[in-house]
């Protein structure tokens, strides 16, 4: 696996793509997706949000995974995962585990020391929840009915 942290124009509809592929997000929830990588596409280094990617090889289109992450504005070593998600053909082969990891070690490398994830509490989620509680997230929080009736928002930390 290969990591880059540089989006280029072309990466917008692969990214899109593994997300409808995971069959997770709802279509706005993936349009909320596709705004950060536009914003980042557009301010680069200046933007909020922090991409990484990781490729089955060097070419750059073969992506297999995503991560999006950010600093949370008004904390002293706070960040927000944004987004993960993994090509489902390679999902429950520790790649969402690897990326995880890269990511918490850049954070680490600028002095973060929390990280945060919020997902949805709907029962497909499970493996999602399973999958932070692996990788040493606690579950902090859960707001009832906060998407809708049925489904609560669940906060993970992680203090790295």
């Amino acid at each position: 696996m290969i990591f880059r942290d540089q989006l280029r124009p072309e990466d917008k509809a692969i990214l899109h793509n593994l997300l409808i592929q995971t069959g997770f997000f709802f279509d706005y929830e993936i349009a909320v997706a596709i705004e950060l990588i536009d914003d980042r596409l557009e301010k680069k280094e200046k933007s909020h949000y922090q991409f990484l990617l990781a490729q089955e090889n060097e070419d750059p289109s073969s992506v297999i995974a995503f991560a999006s992450y950010g600093f949370v504005a008004g904390t002293q070593s706070s960040y927000d995962l944004y987004w993960l998600a993994v090509d489902p053909t390679k999902q429950n082969k520790r790649m969402g585990s690897t990326l995880l990891k890269e990511v918490e070690q850049r954070i680490k490398k600028t002095g973060g020391k929390n990280f945060y994830a919020e997902t949805s509490g709907r029962e497909k989620y499970t493996p999602t929840h399973q999958f932070y509680l692996r990788n040493n997230f606690i579950l902090e929080a859960r707001l009832k009915d906060f998407y809708f009736v049925g489904d609560d928002k669940l906060f993970f930390s992680k203090v790295l």
